[in-house]
């Protein structure tokens, strides 16, 4: 790989950015857990890494805002991404979207778990770490 220390100056030196970027370039894979389907959502990105699509999970981007639809409007409610062997959990309030670090194993496995009926919440994960920052919409 490149010997690259990406956009932060505290990744130079640290080989973080080689690891997460694959070749410096940032991956991404977007999902939508549309909780009017089932309450929980498992991910177990070991394929995705396997196949050096998604090295490693460092952010989550999420949309937990309501929507309009068909039916009318969705409202959002608070949504729980539980991530195993770190037991990290984080909680993504309603009406809002924003990034989330995620502090997880080399193949995260984790669990969106929602309320029935509510607004879907769309998720990007990304290869790349960024700092936490969420916002109301």
């Amino acid at each position: 790989m490149p010997n690259y220390g990406g956009p932060n100056s505290n990744f130079q030196g640290s080989n973080i950015w080689e690891q997460l970027s694959c070749d410096g370039a940032i991956k991404a894979v977007p999902v939508v857990c549309d909780f009017a389907l089932q309450d929980a959502f498992d991910f177990d990105l070991l394929y995705a890494q396997q196949q050096e699509f998604l090295p490693a999970l460092g952010t989550i981007y999420f949309d937990n805002a309501r929507i309009t639809g068909a039916n009318g409007p969705a409202t959002a409610s608070p949504v729980t991404v539980q991530f195993a062997g770190t037991d990290q959990r984080l909680v993504l309030a309603a009406d809002t979207q924003g990034y989330l670090p995620v502090l997880s194993p080399r193949t995260p496995r984790f669990s969106v778990t929602g309320v029935s009926n509510s607004a879907p919440v769309q998720i990007i994960m990304l290869s790349v770490l960024l700092p936490g920052l969420t916002w109301t919409v």
